[in-house]
């Protein structure tokens, strides 16, 4: 999946005060975002302040914590994956596919766009059918009976 990349800046307010900067936070798709100081017990809403200050002490440790509650895209993705579970693999010259929907057509095609293979009419739940072709990049496409059509990458060496 996409990263968000959160720069974090450390600048030394005194010889023994550090101030943590966090930029980019909006950018987080998330109900919320903190940061827990373990030694002092303290949490803030980094959605509310950007920056932190605490007073250096030797022997730190893990002293902080990063909380992302509930990340919406994470969230999305698990109640899209009960609606519909679909994978496809290919093994030692066997393709296998299965779908909690009906499977209807299957087709193994080159990345210049000639079908290779073509199965149609399958109704099938599941699928396992040797395949012998050679070694490269393909795209495999199948139709479901809900009117989807899923399209993968299939890397054959």
């Amino acid at each position: 999946g996409a990263q968000i990349e959160v720069p974090i800046g450390i600048q030394c307010e005194s010889p023994d005060t550090i101030k943590f900067s966090f930029s980019n936070l909006g950018n987080i798709n998330c109900e919320s975002l903190t940061l827990t100081d373990t030694r002092l017990n303290k949490t803030i809403d980094l959605s509310e302040q950007s920056s932190y200050s605490f007073k250096n002490e030797p022997n730190e440790g893990e002293r902080f914590m990063l909380h992302i509650g509930n990340p919406k895209a994470a969230a999305r993705i698990e109640s899209a994956k009960e609606e519909n579970t679909f994978q496809a693999f290919f093994h030692e010259n066997i393709l296998e596919i299965s779908s909690s929907e009906y499977i209807l057509n299957v087709n193994v095609i080159t990345l210049q766009g000639v079908k290779l293979v073509s199965w149609q009419n399958l109704n099938a739940k599941s699928l396992s059918k040797e395949v012998q072709i050679p070694a490269g990049i393909y795209i495999l496409t199948v139709k479901l009976n809900n009117g989807e059509n899923k399209t993968k990458k299939i890397l054959i060496h």
